[in-house]
């Protein structure tokens, strides 16, 4: 079963599918921007830091809207990527195995066994995003699987400072150990080798701008913090 847009006028949809790509990345930097002021601001600084699990829900809305084959392997590939990376997580929370020792703040909403239910959804954003960018890099299995796992690792670089003053989640010792960046790599290269090898498309407009758009809102929080 595959759901693909048809265009009934080419030239227009094509001014449409524009238009909508200009929204969505001022939609997406809008608010990125403004959950920048507003966690920078320690009066507004709660409200903001709580409603990260909306910001994570809008991004991933603006981010699927433009996918546009929703098939089977697709759909397999979201869920299976939701449930690995919140259940890697609860593992990770529940041994120090995989990561280190570690556990969740509050910040992240709604837990299940001590682990964030949008976790799960964050893991999926960064694996599609980073698959779709490694995806135009390399058409070899290999080769863009390891481009995908080094992009969310770096990613992973950036968030991890500003993620433990906000607490999201706290190290033990309040040192992030190495062995959280080797996990991460091996988790997403897993994850990436199952994005790449499930045939549905591969092109997203949106997905860079994700990625930089995020990439640019954990810096520059790290610079103020």
């Amino acid at each position: 079963m595959k759901i693909r847009h048809q265009p009934f006028n080419k030239k227009t949809i094509n001014i449409d599918e524009a238009a909508q790509k200009k929204i969505a990345v001022y939609t997406l930097a809008t608010v990125h921007f403004f959950g920048i002021l507003g966690i920078a601001y320690p009066p507004t600084n709660p409200f903001f830091v709580s409603a990260t699990p909306f910001s994570l829900i809008t991004t991933s809305l603006i981010l699927f809207f433009f996918h546009r084959e929703w098939n089977i392997p697709f759909v397999f590939f979201a869920c299976t990527t939701f449930l690995v990376g919140y259940s890697i997580e609860v593992i990770g929370v529940k041994t120090a195995l995989i990561f280190g020792s570690y556990n969740y703040g509050e910040a992240l909403g709604f837990q299940v066994m001590e682990v964030p239910v949008i976790i799960g959804l964050n893991w999926l954003i960064l694996t599609y995003a980073c698959g779709v960018i490694s995806r135009s890099l390399s058409q070899s299995l290999f080769i863009a699987s390891l481009v995908g796992s080094v992009l969310m690792v770096g990613l992973d670089i950036l968030i991890e400072p500003v993620a433990i003053a906000l607490d999201f989640w706290n190290w033990s010792g309040g040192l992030i150990p190495l062995k959280n960046y080797v996990g991460w790599f091996i988790i997403s290269f897993v994850l990436q080798i199952l994005f790449h090898s499930l045939r549905f498309d591969k092109n997203n407009v949106l997905a860079k701008y994700v990625i930089f758009v995020q990439a640019i809102f954990f810096i520059i929080l790290q610079i103020i913090k």
